[in-house]
Formats: C-alpha cells, sequence, structure tokens
C-alpha cells in the first residue's frame, strides 16, 4: 500500500482572492453589444465610402475632361478668351457620378465643352474645394457654375442628366455670352 502523503496545499475558501478587491470591471453585455454594433457600422460605413470613392474615380476618367485646377482653368480661359464651366464635386457622391456617367461621359457634350469652354472640377474634400465653396456660397454637390475667364460667377447651371437638355444650356450660354 502506498503511504499516505501529506497535502500542503491550503484548503478552499468561499472567500474572494485578494487580487480582486475593488469593483467590477467586468463589461455590462448592453455595452458590448452597443460596442460591436458600433464596430460594425463604422467599418460598412467606411468600406462604402472607400467603393463609392473608387466607383467615383473610374467614372471620373470616363469624362475625359483634363483634371486643372480653378487657378489654371482661370489662366487658360483668359488666354483662350473662354467662359469656364467648374463643378463642384465629390468623388464618392452618388449624384456626382450620375452626372458624370450620363452627361460628361457622352462624346458631344466633351466636344461642345472642350470647343467653347474650359472645364475645372473642385472637388469637395480637398482644400481647393473648400475655397471653392466659400467664394461662390456652394453648399452642395455636384453644383454646376458659369464662370466668366476672370473667374467671376456669372450663373449656375441647372442640374440635369439629361445631355441633350445640359448641351441646349451651354448652347444657350455660348449665344449670350460668348459671341458678344
Amino acid at each position: 500500500m502506498k503511504e499516505d502523503q501529506t497535502n500542503d496545499k491550503q484548503p478552499l475558501s468561499d472567500e474572494p482572492p485578494e487580487t480582486t478587491k475593488g469593483p467590477s470591471k467586468k463589461m455590462p453585455s448592453w455595452m458590448r453589444s452597443a460596442l460591436v454594433f458600433g464596430v460594425i457600422f463604422l467599418g460598412a460605413y467606411l468600406a462604402h465610402v472607400e467603393l463609392q470613392t473608387y466607383l467615383g474615380k473610374q467614372m471620373l476618367a470616363q469624362t475625359g475632361f483634363p483634371d486643372i485646377n480653378l487657378e489654371t482653368a482661370i489662366t487658360q480661359a483668359k488666354a483662350q478668351n473662354k467662359y469656364i464651366i467648374a463643378n463642384m464635386s465629390a468623388i464618392w457622391c452618388p449624384s456626382c457620378r450620375r452626372l458624370d456617367r450620363s452627361v460628361f461621359a457622352e462624346k458631344a457634350v466633351q466636344k461642345l465643352i472642350n470647343d467653347n469652354f474650359i472645364f475645372t472640377r473642385a472637388e469637395y474634400e480637398s482644400d481647393e474645394g473648400k475655397q471653392f465653396m466659400a467664394r461662390y456660397g456652394v453648399n452642395s454637390f455636384p453644383t454646376l457654375l458659369l464662370l466668366s475667364p476672370e473667374g467671376e460667377q456669372v450663373q449656375r447651371i441647372p442640374l440635369t442628366f439629361d445631355p441633350k437638355t445640359f448641351m441646349a444650356s451651354l448652347n444657350n450660354y455660348s449665344k449670350n455670352y460668348l459671341n458678344k
């Protein structure tokens, strides 16, 4: 037979160990749920913005317009004696993308603009976009402005997603402003 070995371990106690003094640090279940929901929501929102930005860049490339800032557009407009079409936009904006896709991607619209105007686009999230909004009192996008060669606002161009209606507006501006 084996000899009984003495157990030098201390007996179990009903009292908590001394290291757990103070208030409980366990997070309530509602707070954990809210945190999980918040992280999921934030992740979904950021993924959505990234997707919209990607789609916006793809659509912008299809317009074929050069990427020039407002000051360059004003310099070119003065040199070529042309008015400026300024587009206040946001790369992630679905309505802006729709305007790019249904109007600016049309070859006839591109030709009309390139032959008679200087086109510039101000991006909402850029420093230039913020200055553009302050300078011209723009508070939404897409917003289209007709500017003089000096950069002064002549008129807001009514927003339309129909290329023929848009071209008719530009032809009207050409008659009223360019042939003077």
